[in-house]
């Protein structure tokens, strides 16, 4: 990871754009997985923000690079 600031309008955003959204941000917590060895590990992560070119996830553990990791959603499949 770097110790770069990442807002949530971005990398080193300076000025906040409008929020055109129709529904409020929810935070969603996810479960990254991938294979070492013969292990499988999953830790826990947060999307910061998600779109239809990709998404953004903060973690504490680092993937590995040029490798599979497979992204899991935790919680109820519904809100209630």
């Amino acid at each position: 990871m770097t110790s770069e600031t990442i807002g949530i309008h971005g990398v080193n955003s300076s000025r906040p754009r409008e929020d055109r959204r129709a529904a409020r941000r929810q935070t969603a917590t996810v479960g990254l997985g991938w294979r070492e060895g013969r292990e499988f590990l999953v830790k826990t992560a947060f999307v910061l923000d998600i779109s239809m070119g990709g998404c953004l996830i903060a973690a504490r553990a680092e993937p590995p690079m040029h490798r599979t990791v497979l992204i899991r959603l935790d919680g109820p499949l519904l809100p209630i």
